[in-house]
């Protein structure tokens, strides 16, 4: 018969069952040494790269390549409702969004405008009209004409330039091509209150007329929000 061993087994250390967790900081080897300089020496804010710690009160910590970690782990900033967290890519679909509903508002109004204008040659008043008229007629639906270009524009460009990495592109052209259609849509609004209030009332009238509304126009398109951006800058 085979010798039986009869030795009680030794009692198992509890602390030695419990994974002491690894501290932020480093990764690798030297996990368990503390990192370079106090945690109060670096700046608010800052994210490091971590692991998943073991034992009680485990928790992901957050990366620098954007890994989910907890809320006590993002940075907090004063103007942290005016950061996006978003994509390069997506901010550039956003602002085409934003660009798009702009302009269809924009649009709405130059065409009504146009086809206005385009019937004037049609009534029977439009013969009766001065050379000074017919000179604003002219001008105010060219104006019209090109705004309405200027609008349209980004939509052909879209087409074109379709999946051919070109979004940024496209945004900056089509920001250029609105603010120019908002200038010559001004230039049409303008001559087409000269033309009727001239019809109405007379030249003196009109003339005041043209220039207040004008003043306005400019008050709200551009005075103010360069007002607003140069206070905030």
């Amino acid at each position: 018969m085979g010798r039986v061993d009869d030795r009680t087994p030794r009692p198992v250390r509890s602390d030695l069952l419990t994974t002491r967790p690894i501290r932020r900081g480093r990764i690798g080897p030297n996990a368990d040494h503390p990192p370079d300089g106090p945690p109060a020496s670096r700046p608010p804010g800052h994210q490091q790269f971590g692991v998943l710690q073991a034992g009680p009160g485990a928790r992901p910590i957050l990366g620098d390549m954007g890994e989910p970690g907890t809320h006590s782990d993002r940075p907090t900033r004063p103007d942290a409702e005016r950061v996006r967290n978003e994509t390069a890519l997506e901010t550039w679909d956003r602002n085409l969004t934003e660009l798009l509903q702009e302009l269809r508002v924009a649009q709405t109004g130059v065409q009504f405008l146009f086809a206005f204008l385009l019937t004037l040659p049609f009534t029977n008043r439009f013969a009766e009209l001065g050379s000074r008229d017919i000179a604003a007629y002219l001008v105010t639906l060219t104006a019209a004409a090109v705004a309405t270009g200027l609008f349209l524009a980004p939509a052909s460009y879209h087409r074109i330039v379709f999946r051919r990495h070109l979004k940024s592109q496209l945004v900056r052209t089509a920001s250029v091509f609105a603010m120019f259609g908002l200038g010559f849509l001004l230039v049409a609004m303008a001559g087409a209150i000269f033309l009727v209030v001239d019809v109405v009332s007379g030249t003196a009238v009109a003339a005041g007329m043209t220039a207040a509304v004008a003043t306005l126009y400019v008050a709200l398109w551009y005075v103010i929000p360069l007002w607003q951006l140069l206070r905030h800058r």
